[in-house]
């Protein structure tokens, strides 16, 4: 059986290998009693930033490290709406609240940090459309600039419009946009036809 202290390397050199994070289901599958997690906590080596997820404290804090601690205590959980378009570069508004996307028959966890808004999508809209974001080991999932001004269309008369026109006017802009990409994801959310209809109007505007 290993020692503590050899328990206590083997932890270290697994923090470094996944961006300074690990869960409890991690430490577990190492053979490691999560007793070992806790004596390197007293010692300030390591800090507890969700339940059953850690980071070790000798590690600069990542970008987005807020999303990505929350996508390791919730991996069902999907970037989405506000969040996604702010992620994209896409809107100047960012959301007091992350906003993240769960399959209907999930329930969200309690969050004590960060400021949680959950939305719960049926399976075609949820499992439609998504992407990887951010460097690996530390990615998190979200949708895609497409996904995400489908889904703004379609929740439009919960958070209005005016995310879903700012996305989209700023989206027309980009030489990479995809409009068929963006019909198909549309069509998955039964929002094509609205949507087709606002791309003549900003079109017609653009060429007047």
């Amino acid at each position: 059986m290993e020692t503590s202290v050899s328990q206590t390397e083997l932890l270290r050199t697994r923090f470094a290998q996944q961006g300074s994070y690990l869960t409890s289901s991690q430490v577990r599958a190492e053979g490691i009693d999560l007793k070992v997690i806790g004596r390197m906590i007293e010692a300030g080596e390591v800090e507890q930033v969700q339940r059953g997820v850690y980071r070790h404290t000798g590690a600069d804090l990542p970008e987005h490290a807020d999303l990505i601690e929350l996508q390791l205590r919730v991996p069902y959980a999907r970037l989405t709406l506000m969040t996604a378009l702010d992620l994209h570069g896409l809107t100047t508004t960012r959301p007091t609240r992350i906003q993240v996307a769960i399959p209907t028959n999930r329930a969200m966890p309690d969050l004590t940090y960060p400021p949680v808004q959950v939305y719960w999508y049926p399976p075609e809209v949820y499992e439609a459309g998504t992407l990887s974001f951010g460097q690996p080991p530390l990615t998190f999932t979200t949708y895609s600039p497409e996904k995400t001004l489908a889904d703004l269309l379609r929740m439009a008369g919960k958070i209005g419009r005016q995310p879903y026109r700012e996305g989209l006017t700023n989206y027309l802009t980009r030489l990479e946009r995809n409009i068929s990409e963006l019909l198909r994801m549309a069509r998955i959310d039964r929002v094509e036809d609205e949507l087709r209809r606002d791309l003549e109007v900003l079109t017609h505007d653009e060429t007047r």
